[in-house]
């Protein structure tokens, strides 16, 4: 990825004006200048659930989540992911933080919502119950629509058949939505591929055959490397067993580690990949340490930089729009201390952050 010694970015307004060598273009009356620090796009996480939070139970009133997912998306924000693609949520609170992020009454990333996951309770009951949904999320305000094709490794019953995905896509896609997948297991992963949709997420048992007809259909590769890793770490605070822990790493060895051996063959065929974190449970804010296990997993420094801007706003169909410093984009933009490409773990040490040209408060005095 190219840079620019002593740059000079120019706003106006919330868009990227100008851009180049700072010798080559006119100094403005108001600049912030942060020197000699690192500045890129912001980041594009294209795999969120902000209405998630540590220690939720199905009791919490509606005010609580709402307030619980102001803090994940300002805690978001503040990582330097300053668009996502939250795939979801519950009782519209999805929907309400990110008309209110639109509205500028809540500090947070640029935002779309898939509203409640489809599938996630087994088969809907045939092609037409799949499309009537999408026209029910459709009209209730969702962006994108997310479908689950199977459960885990270890329960890896259908959720939603390939008929149902199939019809479920081709209504997304008339109303000019995005379809995500969940699939896991080899199986669900081909009947998403059949079903035409625009992302898989996971995808622990996708084989190399499988990424390359990814690839010709334009179907996008979500891995979400990190979040499991995050359950062990935060085990005790996260409130799981001993028990439940050891199944996590029992599930990393068998199921994420394979997959990271198979990432550098699965690159190679082309498939795009971006950046998904899965952010859940509190993960918010950690976003960016998803990127630090893609690059141990095989994949360049200067690929998966790509995956968490130019690739991931193409999933989001906001290419040109975010994850690009250049005019027109909006301006976003993340500060580093020090240059990722040097060290891919530079990403977590952020600096400052910028949405639409204003710097967000990195403390507690932040709206």
């Amino acid at each position: 990825m190219g840079a620019i010694s002593d740059a000079r970015v120019q706003f106006d307004g919330e868009r990227i004006v100008a851009m180049g060598r700072a010798s080559d273009l006119p100094a403005a009356d108001h600049e912030i200048d942060y020197r000699p620090s690192f500045c890129m796009p912001g980041l594009v996480d294209a795999h969120t659930h902000l209405t998630s939070y540590a220690g939720q139970r199905a009791s919490d009133s509606l005010g609580i989540r709402r307030a619980e997912a102001v803090r994940a998306a300002l805690a978001t924000l503040r990582a330097g992911v300053t668009s996502v693609r939250d795939l979801g949520g519950s009782d519209g609170v999805d929907v309400w933080l990110r008309d209110g992020i639109a509205r500028g009454e809540i500090l947070g990333p640029r935002m779309q919502a898939a509203g409640t996951q489809i599938g996630v309770g087994g088969p809907l009951g045939g092609p037409g119950a799949a499309r009537d949904s999408v026209v029910q999320h459709a009209r209730a305000g969702s962006d994108v629509i997310k479908l689950f094709a199977n459960g885990g490794v270890d329960a890896p019953v259908t959720l939603m058949p390939e008929s149902e995905m199939a019809a479920a896509a081709a209504a997304a896609h008339a109303r000019g939505m995005r379809v995500a997948v969940h699939a896991v297991t080899s199986s669900g992963i081909e009947a998403a591929i059949g079903a035409r949709v625009d992302s898989i997420e996971h995808a622990g048992e996708l084989t190399v055959a499988q990424a390359r007809s990814m690839a010709n259909g334009a179907i996008a590769l979500v891995p979400t490397l990190y979040i499991l890793r995050y359950y062990i770490e935060e085990g005790s605070r996260l409130s799981f067993s001993q028990a439940e822990v050891d199944d996590l790493k029992r599930v990393v060895r068998t199921l994420i580690v394979p997959f990271e051996h198979r990432l550098p063959a699965i690159a190679a065929t082309g498939v795009k990949i971006a950046m998904g974190s899965d952010a859940f449970l509190g993960l918010h804010g950690r976003n960016a340490r998803e990127l630090v296990f893609m690059e141990r997993a095989g994949m360049g420094t200067d690929d998966v930089l790509r995956a968490a801007t130019a690739i991931s706003a193409g999933v989001l169909g906001w290419e040109g729009r975010v994850g690009t410093l250049r005019p027109g984009a909006y301006a976003d933009m993340v500060v580093l201390r020090d240059d990722p490409r040097s060290d891919i773990e530079a990403i977590e040490h952020v600096v400052a952050v910028l949405r639409g040209g204003q710097a967000v408060a990195m403390d507690d005095q932040a709206r």
